[in-house]
């Protein structure tokens, strides 16, 4: 196939197809309708989409499965709580599309249906009514409030860096949706903050706090459902130690994993991959943090770097990723050392996201596993686990940390 070739093939694939497009209209139709009929009219001000769906940009699920419709519910009412707006669109949801999968994501409520996923945004009218009217008005382009609001977003974005630099407490999140927020504690102070108070979820104020080893059921909960990883925990406080208080400093990863390459082969195949001895896993190595920015986004990677490096993949993770160039820093470091991000997603572990994917290590360092194994009795016990896999062909999945409705 030739380059020409290859690229009309590609664009041609991430347009939607008609029968995808009349799915969506119809679904948006839908639920139009179905907004009409629950809320009163003095309820709801306006609904409308938003997004990449209105311009034009939007991808299909089979290029991009995070691909959705932004849809906004402006409610008449501004003394609520958000997480009251998002209670109601969760109540409305619920009712009408009860057989669906329904969860709150951050500041949305996120409808997922066979064919699309719908990010259903509440706003109130407290954004002023008259500048905005005003803009409308002046503007030869914005003949309604989802172009408005589209404008606005792309007017935000492209003066963040001159605001970030006149008033340095405006900070962003990395990723996407990136996140604006107001902060005059320095970039270490937020670690600091995070980490001594533990993290709060982003959807809900109201939930159990956080704290790093919070994290580590939700990283096995991800990495069994997207990667199909038996994961377990290394818990360092299971360590001999021998070597000195900062000994065994930066030695042990927070979470291992072993993936079988065999899962999905006929019994005839893994008996010769048997026969020729050949690989049947590849290890994985995590190191998980509540918070990485600027500050101690060197100190992070190197300490994945440090107990990680002797698997097959090694990945830092993280639940939230702050400051402009972070993830910039992440990728340059990626480059020379081959550990890679995920993005894990508290609120919903299905909705994280591996950033940089890592370089994969051809051969184990036996010698740093066996350091791993000698020093730490979990460590140990994975060693254990991964033999017994070689020999037996089997896994039994309540000696690894899989989530309970899988067993």
């Amino acid at each position: 196939m030739s380059v020409l070739s290859f690229l009309t093939e590609t664009a041609s694939k991430a347009v939607l197809s008609s029968t995808e497009q009349s799915s969506i209209t119809t679904s948006i139709s839908t639920l139009q309708a179905r907004i009409g009929l629950h809320f009163a009219s003095d309820v709801i001000k306006q609904h409308f989409r938003f997004g990449s769906s209105t311009r034009g940009t939007i991808l299909p699920r089979s290029m991009d499965e995070h691909s959705d419709i932004d849809y906004m519910i402006v409610f008449s009412e501004n003394n609520a709580t958000p997480q009251t707006y998002l209670n109601r669109l969760k109540t409305f949801v619920e009712k009408y599309y009860s057989s669906s999968d329904i969860r709150q994501s951050s500041p949305t409520i996120v409808l997922e249906l066979n064919h699309i996923k719908f990010d259903l945004v509440p706003a109130t009218t407290t954004w002023l009514p008259d500048e905005c009217q005003a803009k409308k008005q002046s503007s030869k382009f914005i003949t309604s409030d989802a172009e408005l609001v589209q404008q606005l977003v792309a007017e935000i974005s492209s003066q963040r860096p001159v605001l970030q630099k006149r008033h340095p407490e405006l900070k962003t999140t990395e990723g996407r949706p990136r996140k604006y927020y107001y902060s005059e504690k320095s970039d270490s102070a937020e670690v600091a903050a995070v980490e001594n108070a533990a993290a709060v979820p982003s959807g809900d104020p109201g939930q159990p706090k956080i704290d790093e080893h919070g994290l580590y059921p939700l990283l096995s909960r991800y990495l069994w459902e997207e990667f199909g990883l038996y994961s377990k925990r290394i818990d360092e406080k299971r360590s001999s130690n021998k070597r000195g208080p900062n000994g065994n400093r930066w030695l042990y990863p927070d979470v291992v994993g072993m993936e079988d390459l065999g899962a999905d082969w006929h019994q005839e195949v893994r008996d010769c991959v048997n026969q020729y001895s050949d690989k049947r896993t590849k290890l994985w190595s995590f190191e998980a943090k509540l918070l990485i920015n600027r500050s101690n986004v060197r100190e992070c990677f190197f300490q994945a770097v440090s107990n990680s490096s002797w698997a097959n993949f090694g990945y830092l993770v993280a639940a939230e990723i702050g400051g402009q160039d972070t993830l910039k820093e992440l990728r340059m470091l990626f480059a020379a050392h081959g550990i890679g991000f995920i993005k894990l997603d508290v609120d919903n572990p299905a909705d994280s996201q591996v950033l940089i994917p890592a370089r994969e290590r051809d051969e184990i360092d036996w010698d740093m596993a066996n350091r791993l194994a000698t020093e730490n009795r979990d460590f140990l016990e994975y060693v254990k686990l991964v033999k017994q896999f070689y020999q037996t062909g089997e896994v039994r999945l309540y000696d690894w940390d899989v989530p309970q409705e899988s067993e």
